[in-house]
């Protein structure tokens, strides 16, 4: 399971990727997904190559998550949830 914020999003709005290498075991579902988000070390771990992403690569890097088998990438933005 992904670990993506559930408050409301609006499609500009930023989206901010987390990375923790030490859960990686370097499946690279990530940088399948997309090279220019993710890329590996040399240990072959997952490291992040952009930290705040525009709206229109939610879907993206949301599937990136999803695809992750160690959960080792989270997606959140910055929008306020609705009142």
């Amino acid at each position: 399971m992904c670990r993506v914020s559930n408050a409301f999003r609006s499609p500009g709005d930023p989206v901010h990727v987390n990375v923790d290498a030490a859960r990686c075991v370097g499946a690279g579902q990530c940088v399948r997904t997309d090279p220019t988000v993710f890329g590996q070390s040399d240990e072959g771990t997952v490291r992040l190559l952009r930290g705040s992403l525009p709206g229109s690569l939610r879907s993206v890097v949301t599937e990136a998550a999803a695809l992750c088998p160690a959960q080792a990438i989270t997606v959140t933005g910055t929008a306020d949830p609705p009142h």
